[in-house]
């Protein structure tokens, strides 16, 4: 049951980014007029905050265990909130800002359910895949 409320979780956080991942392009080319470049290059700007979002969640989890739902609920506000600013986007660099909110947010909610699911996974099989959870997860 709980698996099937992780898998859930995790589709609604990942919905945001995997529909706008395919359609920014050509939005951007019908609205901003946007060059090849500019269209490949809107993607690097959220690896920074992407990064920083790992950070922050290891340290938050080790600081407040017992919050994990509540560092979740931040990840998709911040998702959902930035999703909704991009349509206001006129321009190259105020089109940066979202995705890197979202890029930020994303992991604060897909560390959190990574953790869950692999301790779910190593209790469910035994431990016969338990070198999974060993390399993905620290001791």
């Amino acid at each position: 049951m709980i698996f099937f409320c992780l898998l859930n979780f995790y589709l609604k956080a990942n919905v945001g980014l995997a529909f706008l991942e395919p359609t920014i392009s050509i939005w951007m080319r019908e609205q901003m007029n946007a060059t090849e470049w500019q269209m490949g290059l809107i993607w690097l700007p959220g690896f920074v905050p992407h990064v920083s979002g790992v950070y922050f969640t290891v340290k938050l989890n080790e600081r407040h265990p017992k919050f994990q739902w509540l560092i979740a609920a931040i990840g998709l506000a911040l998702q959902g909130t930035m999703c909704a600013f991009i349509p206001f986007c006129k321009n190259f660099g105020s089109l940066m800002i979202p995705i890197s909110g979202i890029c930020f947010g994303m992991f604060f909610s897909q560390i959190l359910f990574f953790s869950k699911f692999f301790k779910i996974f190593n209790r469910k099989c035994f431990g016969r895949y338990s070198f999974i959870t060993h390399a993905c997860l620290p001791c």
